[in-house]
């Protein structure tokens, strides 16, 4: 027996029952009828000593809003090669599955068209749709079920088929595998950009990834329903499960604006549009009028990645009734980090960067690109420099030596003028001291400031001349103390009686006039000659 079937055995009733391995499944969703998708499967029973059928059966989903009865499947139509061929009424019906008995011959017939349309009708109309993989699916029943040498070649083309096909999922499982476990050491390892932050949960080995700062979205038309609109994204990864990215909406209004029994639309491009279904939503009263709600939307990795991509975006709130319209672009860079935080850290870097972190970056760039030019360019330089030296290394080391030899001699000849200029500087130099010397001597001081200062210029004495006028500064002081000591003497005589001013007055004016012979007479000592 093919692996492309499965097969039981029900010892009780000695009976066998065999399947397809796969569904076969339609790509259409039949929002009419209240049907969100269809299976078909082939199902064949083999009896121990009684009789063997082939049943056609079709599982469905329905959608919560609808009835029951309305739902149930009341006739199914199977065309073959655009003619009606077959009817059934009176289906074998279960809660979400119908079921019809086919004949062998008819089976025969499915297996030898090259298209098969079917038709379903229940309480709220009736959908058409095509099942491009049943007449293959079919050759393995009939093969299994009715004559095992029947398309045999077929069914071998069909199993390499499906292995590829399983190969090809089992490769996408490794990769998804992989991905999981990288994404895993990332977060362990906090690799998250600024705007992100990871907390994790170690009972439930649960990592959450939450925007740090949710992005508020304008609402510019007073008259809608919705005051205050805050989006984040946010990333679940559980060890083990699925990861899923999650857009988080939190509202403010009015009134209640039920967001559970809404969705979001984002419009991209002006051509593709995401609907996001609302899932957990709850609502409180903020203050006395205001409400708020939240709910959040699973978005998928191809989503998400179609809202980095996009040029335009708008969003549209509904909860079924009343929506709100928003056209911004703030959520595409927002998606763009999200992106690059949980899926890829290499994609859309720019975007994680502020106008100044952009700045340094590009200054840093040509920063490197300059010391690159410039370590190129000196090792041209260097390369040149050791061909010349090859080139020229005997000529070098001779005009070497004789510019050294030439240096020498200048240099023993400026040391002998040296030397001899030297000595005369300080033969000038020590006459300008020793008339200074004599002006200090006769309290001339600032005769002998200026004998100091030229000996300092010839440059003999430089440091000795500092002493002197060092010694100066003192010999000035000393006299000045004596000066103002006499002069506060002499104002005590001025002030005494005649016969207190005896001779001390004028030992007074003389050490006075021995100081500074030539300051001008003060008030004091014109007093003094008056009296």
């Amino acid at each position: 027996m093919t692996k492309l079937v499965q097969s039981e055995y029900d010892s009780f009733e000695k009976k066998t029952t065999i399947r397809l391995s796969n569904n076969i499944l339609s790509s259409i969703l039949f929002e009419n009828l209240g049907i969100q998708y269809i299976e078909v499967n082939f199902i064949a029973t083999k009896i121990e000593g009684g009789e063997s059928g082939v049943c056609l059966a079709i599982v469905y989903q329905s959608q919560e809003s609808k009835q029951a009865h309305e739902l149930m499947i009341d006739e199914l139509f199977i065309k073959l090669n655009d003619e009606i061929f077959l009817h059934y009424e009176k289906l074998i019906n279960q809660s979400t599955s119908v079921g019809c008995i086919i004949s062998t011959d008819d089976l025969a017939k499915i297996c030898t068209s090259s298209k098969v349309e079917m038709r379903i009708k229940n309480g709220s109309g009736h959908a058409d749709f095509m099942v491009e993989d049943m007449q293959s699916w079919a050759k393995v029943m009939y093969n299994v079920a009715v004559d095992d040498t029947a398309y045999s070649n077929e069914v071998a083309e069909k199993e390499k088929e499906e292995d590829g096909r399983l190969n090809e999922l089992e490769r996408k499982r490794q990769e998804r595998e992989q991905q999981l476990i990288q994404t895993e050491n990332r977060l362990k390892n906090n690799k998250i950009n600024k705007y992100f932050e990871v907390d994790y949960d170690k009972f439930k080995q649960k990592y959450t990834v939450n925007q740090k700062e949710e992005l508020e979205l304008e609402v510019s038309d007073d008259s809608q329903p919705l005051q205050n609109v805050f989006f984040k994204f946010r990333y679940v990864y559980i060890k083990e499960e699925l990861i899923r990215l999650l857009i988080d909406l939190k509202i403010f209004s009015l009134e209640e604006f039920h967001l559970k029994n809404g969705e979001i639309i984002i419009l991209i491009d002006d051509s593709k549009r995401l609907r996001l279904p609302a899932n957990e939503n709850y609502s409180n009263l903020y203050a006395e009028t205001v409400h708020v709600e939240s709910a959040f939307y699973k978005i998928s990795e191809e989503e998400l990645k179609a809202l980095c991509e996009a040029n335009m975006l708008a969003i549209r709130i509904t909860n079924g009734e009343e929506h709100v319209d928003i056209t911004t672009n703030e959520i595409q860079i927002t998606a763009r980090r999200f992106y690059n935080a949980v899926i890829d850290e290499t994609a859309y870097t720019d975007d994680l960067q502020t106008q100044e972190e952009r700045k340094a970056a590009e200054r840093e760039r040509l920063r490197q690109e300059r010391l690159a030019k410039e370590a190129e360019e000196e090792r041209i330089r260097a390369e040149k420099r050791a061909e010349w030296w090859a080139a020229n290394k005997k000529k070098v080391i001779v005009t070497t030596l004789t510019i050294i030899a030439l240096v020498i001699g200048v240099i023993v000849y400026h040391r002998i003028a040296e030397n001899k200029r030297y000595q005369q500087a300080l033969a000038e130099a020590n006459a300008y001291i020793a008339s200074g010397d004599s002006c200090v001597a006769i309290y001339h001081f600032d005769e002998a400031r200026a004998f100091y200062e030229l000996a300092k210029q010839t440059g003999a004495w430089k440091y000795g001349v500092y002493e002197k006028e060092s010694a100066l500064r003192d010999a000035q002081n000393k006299a000045d103390k004596e000066y103002n000591e006499a002069l506060r003497r002499l104002k005590i005589f001025l002030d005494a009686d005649d016969g207190e001013f005896n001779d001390l007055s004028n030992a007074c004016l003389e050490k006075m006039i021995q100081i500074y012979p030539d300051r001008k007479e003060t008030k004091y000592f014109q007093k003094l000659r008056k009296k």
